[in-house]
């Protein structure tokens, strides 16, 4: 019986609680409804009931829907900013209903339970557009089953009258805004947490090999503002790194110092003094020159541009672990990684790169017989079979890929792997990609060049005989790095 009752609890099926408080968080009998509406004592999503003001239900506006939608932006924007104050959100939802008990509600949907809470505690005695906020902790958990799946199809009959939720949307504009400038502020609060630890470590550890290795390498506050600097940014370049120096050596030295002083010997010794720092959190500023030139007709003497990263050195379950994608989303980037350096890579093509139209065709998951057993493997450890994407969240990732700087995208729409994804992924490429065949021969699809032992990527030269001149191409980076073809490194 005990069972059964759990089972039922808060459904349809129940007849002592409501289901349209569990399911909405308002019912539309309010305190006269038979059934009990039941408070959560914890919960990760907050309400704040009537706190939009909607201009459209208003007889004496005059606004047109331009103007509406610039009214709700501003409110939007409003809401989001400060309930980033308490914690990250998940989700932010106002109702566009116009019956009693939904009309202006807004849900706050936080990841953790402790930070809606304290949104809760904080915004009982705040005032919002001369009026006052009322806020509770709300038992909805999944806005799927309390919005009105007919109002975002062909139109919910029952128009704002509805008893679910009539989900009012920001402008896609202002929604990526928001989403992109909120993941920027974690990542950056992130590395101040981070950096706070190692200030803390690096104050604390006076002995052992760490700090006899930072010793020696005369670890000082420009040393820290350099590492500061660098995890910032999460890649640099020596251009980009000139000013930086000059500010820090600036300071150190009480005179200034012109960027165009910089040498890239400075620039490597604040390398090599930071990884000595961030080794034994796993950590490392890698380098590696890019693929493609985003400035084909620069002025770098045709030499493509070094790029320096901060990557991690190890992979176990728990960074895996630590992503903002969905488990969908990592094997769509799956399946693109498999067609940029499996089908895609052959002895004939050798083409390590993506076009936007094959793009678009991986966002449906393969059948089961058709997947690699990394593949499989990988879907596995995700729980379970991977889910296709629709057109329109493919192409959403592969932007976000491209602006969180794991890819890049060519004048002709062609995706490659940017340097940070090169040196962030290249032991998992090697193990993934570079297989033994049937007879124990080991294949190489990851090459490296024997000189500098850099993966080689995106290759091209010209040789010119007496009478004869053509072009080679190859996708390969290093060779073009190189200004004279004898001096070229053999791959491996």
């Amino acid at each position: 019986m005990a069972n059964y009752l759990a089972s039922i609890f808060g459904t349809e099926q129940d007849k002592v609680n409501c289901s349209f408080y569990y399911k909405i968080g308002a019912c539309r009998h309010g305190d006269r409804c038979s059934r009990k509406h039941v408070k959560p004592s914890y919960s990760q999503t907050i309400l704040m009931p009537n706190m939009y003001q909607n201009p459209a239900y208003d007889p004496k506006s005059k606004m047109n829907p331009s103007q509406l939608q610039n009214h709700f932006d501003a409110f939007y924007e409003d809401v989001w900013c400060e309930m980033c104050k308490y914690g990250e959100i998940e989700e932010l939802v106002v109702c566009d209903n116009n019956n009693d008990h939904l009309i202006g509600n807004v849900y706050a949907r936080f990841k953790y339970e402790e930070d809606a809470q304290a949104a809760c505690d904080a915004l009982n005695s705040r005032w919002y557009a001369a009026r006052p906020i009322y806020c509770e902790l709300s038992p909805v958990t999944d806005f799927r089953e309390a919005c009105c799946r007919l109002n975002s199809g062909e139109g919910c009959v029952r128009g704002g009258f509805c008893n679910f939720i009539h989900r009012k949307d920001p402008s896609n504009e202002l929604d990526r805004e928001l989403r992109l400038s909120t993941k920027k502020w974690l990542k950056e609060r992130v590395f101040s947490i981070l950096l706070q630890l190692l200030w803390y470590l690096l104050g604390e550890i006076n002995y052992g090999s760490m700090a006899n290795r930072i010793g020696r390498r005369g670890y000082n506050d420009s040393n820290r503002a350099f590492l500061q600097a660098f995890m910032a940014r999460s890649t640099l370049t020596f251009e980009e790194s000139k000013p930086i120096l000059a500010a820090i050596l600036s300071v150190q030295n009480g005179e200034i110092v012109s960027p165009d002083d910089i040498t890239e010997d400075q620039l490597s010794s604040y390398v090599d003094a930071a990884n000595a720092a961030i080794s034994p959190f796993d950590l490392e500023i890698r380098s590696t020159a890019r693929q493609i030139p985003l400035d084909p007709e620069g002025s770098n003497n045709g030499l493509p541009e070094r790029v320096y990263a901060l990557v991690n050195t190890t992979s176990d379950g728990l960074t895996q672990l630590a992503t903002t994608y969905t488990a969908d989303e990592i094997s769509f980037v799956k399946r693109i990684l498999d067609r940029m350096f499996d089908t895609n890579n052959t002895r004939i093509t050798e083409s390590i790169v993506l076009s936007s139209i094959e793009a678009m065709q991986l966002a449906k998951a393969p059948s089961e017989g058709n997947r690699r057993e990394s593949g499989a493997a990988t879907q596995q450890t995700q729980g379970g079979a991977a889910q296709s994407l629709t057109m329109t969240q493919a192409e959403t990732v592969m932007k976000q890929l491209v602006e969180d700087g794991w890819m890049e995208k060519s004048v002709k729409g062609y995706y490659s792997l940017s340097p940070r994804g090169l040196m962030e992924l290249r032991g998992w490429l090697v193990a993934t990609y570079n297989d033994d065949d049937g007879e124990g021969r080991r294949i190489k699809k990851i090459k490296f060049c024997a000189a500098c032992r850099d993966m080689i990527t995106v290759v091209a030269f010209t040789i010119t005989v007496p009478a004869i001149s053509f072009e080679y191409k190859r996708l390969s980076n290093v060779l073009a790095q190189l200004r004279y073809p004898r001096a070229m490194g053999s791959a491996e």
